[in-house]
């Protein structure tokens, strides 16, 4: 995703990459959504960032991060607040997940774990990727999970079972679901979800 809402305390934001420019700018719609932002911020363009492709919202505790999918250099950057979402940006660090052409990446916590599902679709692969010690340590596990052409991934619990669904260019029927069980430390089985009537063209 190239657009991520968040907010913070009675304020709220929206952060959005430009992979051209190689920037991330913050939007500050004040304390609704419903009002008018002021005019884009740019918070950051420098390295890490190569054609950054995807944007996405990590709190962990009282520490804000952005994590971005790096596009050219096969890694996710992490953008680490000063204090709250409104502040600076006071470190920039790289994930190395050594796969190019990353755009876009979604996270959730599991037992205080963080998990992230990154899409390639140059691969044709969606990387799990597990922070064993959450967003504030770099050391990262990578799982690639075979998936024609993906164009999106989400990573979901329901009642202690870890799920991730990724939606595919082919075949036709186009959205795989990964069932990793009770941890997404676990190996997954893969179903390929049939007779949804999506046909190539629409995804």
């Amino acid at each position: 995703r190239a657009l991520s809402l968040a907010s913070d305390g009675a304020s709220f934001f929206a952060f959005i990459v430009d992979s051209q420019k190689n920037a991330v700018y913050r939007l500050d719609f004040g304390n609704s959504l419903a009002n008018t932002p002021a005019s884009p911020v740019k918070i950051f363009d420098s390295s890490p960032l190569n054609s950054p492709y995807g944007v996405s919202v990590v709190e962990e505790g009282a520490i804000k991060y952005l994590f971005l999918a790096n596009n050219a250099d096969g890694n996710l950057v992490r953008l680490t607040f000063s204090a709250g979402f409104s502040s600076s940006i006071s470190q920039a660090s790289a994930v190395v997940v050594s796969t190019q052409g990353i755009i876009s990446s979604t996270f959730i916590y599991q037992n205080g774990t963080l998990h992230c599902a990154a899409v390639v679709p140059a691969l044709g692969q969606v990387l799990k990727v597990t922070f064993p010690n959450g967003a504030s340590d770099l050391t990262a596990q990578v799982l690639s999970l075979n998936v024609p052409g993906p164009l999106g991934a989400e990573l979901a619990i329901e009642n202690g079972a870890c799920f991730l669904f990724a939606q595919a260019r082919k075949p036709a029927t186009g959205i795989l679901r990964f069932d990793f069980g009770s941890s997404f430390q676990n190996a997954p089985a893969s179903v390929q979800l049939t007779g949804l009537g999506f046909g190539t063209s629409e995804l």
